[in-house]
């Protein structure tokens, strides 16, 4: 198991409040915002929640500098998680 498998089954088993509290905690950290794909829409951590609802267009992805997926070794082979889904979603995407 991977350091992102790890992490996301260690968030995916939280409760409601501590899910919401780490993706609190992480959003500091995520670069989405800064991104030229990025629409204001009150979303985040799209390599870990998954696909966005109101992103469409890719203009642009930040996903391989960004501090989160860089932590959790992610982002390089597989980006554009706001518009392809998260890490986990393309990894098991055939």
């Amino acid at each position: 198991m991977d350091q992102f498998q790890k992490e996301y089954t260690r968030i995916m088993s939280m409760d409601r409040i501590e899910m919401q509290e780490e993706v609190k905690r992480l959003s500091d950290d995520c670069a989405c915002p800064s991104c030229p794909s990025y629409r204001k829409c009150d979303e985040r951590l799209f390599c870990i929640l998954g696909e966005s609802e109101c992103i469409k267009d890719e203009k642009g992805c930040l996903c391989p500098t960004c501090l989160v997926a860089s932590t959790l070794g992610i982002g390089l082979s597989r980006n554009f998680y706001c518009t392809r889904g998260s890490e986990m979603d393309q990894r098991t995407k055939p």
